[in-house]
């Protein structure tokens, strides 16, 4: 599948190789359902088809304050010891690489949603989702051009 070009993305983590088919996807689309894929930001120019026709959100980091503040939250309500404390260079790594991704691929971003408060941003998801079912949406008009 590999060698025939047959996924958006695919790689190797600890010894096992994982991947996102575009066979599944159009499945998928083909049962009339929604397909919510995370995928590494190098690839999302792969998903631009006319089949698949993507709506793209960015869930873009918070400031590194309101990330100290959700680490210390989740001890407080998971009461869970964490094998490993974040340190000042993760917050600040975290926030640099999402503002790096937004900068470097955002004319691929439908919407962004800042991930400050968990539940508004869960509310604040749900919302673009509905937007992005109910309203149209522009694309690209060599999707409306048959294929060659």
């Amino acid at each position: 599948m590999v060698c025939n070009h047959r996924f958006v993305e695919y790689g190797e983590s600890k010894g096992q190789l994982y991947g996102t088919s575009i066979d599944a996807i159009d499945e998928v689309l083909k049962r009339g359902r929604m397909c919510i894929i995370d995928i590494e930001p190098p690839s999302i120019h792969l998903l631009r088809l006319r089949n698949l026709k993507p709506y793209v959100i960015f869930i873009k980091a918070p400031s590194p304050e309101s990330l100290r503040q959700t680490r210390r939250n989740s001890r407080i309500i998971t009461s869970y010891a964490i094998n490993r404390a974040f340190t000042e260079e993760d917050f600040l790594e975290l926030e640099e690489t999402s503002h790096l991704i937004e900068a470097k691929y955002k004319q691929y971003f439908d919407s962004v949603v800042v991930n400050d408060n968990l539940q508004d941003a869960c509310m604040q998801l749900c919302s673009v989702i509905q937007q992005a079912q109910n309203e149209p949406q522009w694309i690209p008009v060599s999707w409306l051009h048959a294929e060659d």
